[in-house]
């Protein structure tokens, strides 16, 4: 036993010294923490990338620097970065920035990419944005130490609100693009302020851009295509004193069927919350009727949610909601139900159901007693 004991010991202290040879120290590497893809301001046939690096220390103080380069590929733009970086590139990307122009003009290569190179991080988040990647890497982020770091956590948090979900990763990604009867959806942010913000949702066909919808309608198309998902709704009145705000989860389901040769899709949306403010008042007094709350919020959503379906079917006119991947479910993808043009002429109901689990802690204005109203 003793002597087991040593040899171990022997085989092994000589193994741990040799895992530190060739080490390259913290303060000699660029770290990759954001990787940002553009098209060249100067020349629209060349492709510009950025790497938001860490590399500084000073007084125990990260700090982070966009490093731009330019070239006819996506991969011999490094050659012009490469003669501006002194230390060994380490990657450990948590963000992808495609600028709008870039998105727009397609990413196929781009995807080609993240199949092919093992350095790709699949878990790192992607997302548009309005501006160009090197703009946004230069803003200020106080206190995170890079941009990336700080967007990264505004997409992990994303679905608290407006119903987004947070499954916008790489994987997410290819699996958007490879999967039949789906389409790539991300999210989208400008900078306001010197600060990045999520301001709606950049749709594509195939691997390209094709619209970018703002906040108030991004939410619609959200509550359609996510399955899961979590915001707030609210019923307004004509003084700005007097209204409700309800919080809610949403789940969803598709069921698609055949009606006069056409495909049919109805989505079932099932919302259950709480109310947070009520100080609507009708002819009676307080608007406190739950199941009146519930209605008028079913059919408000129920509205809204059949105009986004209608701009969709007849101005975009392509499925940036996944519908066609059910009826591929249910039919086979060599159905002949299966095309844009089927999707375009379908038909698409949709049913709300809202639950409203408890009216929150309330004071009765008459009494001023407290109220605990399920």
């Amino acid at each position: 036993m003793r002597v087991n004991k040593l040899l171990f010991f022997i085989v092994l202290i000589p193994l741990f010294f040799i895992s530190f040879y060739n080490a390259v120290p913290a303060e000699k590497l660029s770290i990759i923490v954001g990787i940002g893809n553009d098209l060249n301001p100067e020349n629209s046939k060349k492709y510009s990338a950025t790497f938001e690096i860490l590399s500084d220390r000073s007084n125990s103080h990260l700090s982070s620097v966009p490093l731009t380069g330019s070239d006819l590929t996506l991969y011999t733009s490094e050659n012009e970065r490469q003669m501006e970086n002194s230390k060994k590139w380490l990657w450990a990307e948590v963000i992808y920035i495609l600028s709008e122009d870039r998105a727009r003009l397609g990413i196929e290569d781009l995807l080609d990419s993240f199949i092919r190179d093992t350095s790709r991080n699949e878990r790192a988040y992607i997302i548009v944005s309005k501006q160009d990647s090197e703009t946004v890497f230069s803003i200020p982020t106080p206190p995170s130490y890079s941009v990336s770091e700080h967007i990264n956590g505004i997409i992990k948090n994303l679905n608290e609100s407006n119903f987004y979900s947070n499954r916008y990763e790489v994987i997410d990604l290819m699996l958007m693009e490879r999967q039949n009867g789906r389409n790539i959806v991300l999210p989208y942010i400008e900078i306001e302020d010197n600060k990045p913000k999520v301001n709606g949702l950049a749709l594509f066909e195939g691997n390209q851009m094709i619209k970018y919808v703002p906040l108030d309608e991004a939410k619609l198309i959200n509550l359609l295509r996510n399955k899961n998902g979590e915001g707030f709704l609210s019923i307004l009145s004509d003084n700005p004193q007097q209204y409700i705000d309800f919080k809610g989860k949403s789940s969803s389901k598709v069921k698609v069927s055949l009606e006069e040769d056409k495909l049919k899709y109805d989505i079932f949306i099932n919302m259950k919350g709480y109310i947070l403010v009520n100080s609507l008042k009708n002819s009676y007094g307080y608007f406190d009727d739950t199941r009146v709350i519930e209605k008028t919020l079913e059919d408000k959503v129920k509205n809204m949610l059949l105009d986004e379906i209608n701009l969709i079917q007849n101005n975009y006119r392509f499925d940036c909601l996944d519908l066609t991947r059910y009826a591929i479910a249910k039919f086979g993808d060599t159905s002949p139900y299966i095309s844009k043009e089927n999707f375009l002429n379908s038909k698409i109901d949709v049913h709300v159901n809202v639950k409203i689990l408890s009216g929150g802690k309330s004071i009765d204005p008459d009494s001023g007693t407290k109220l605990f109203k399920k």
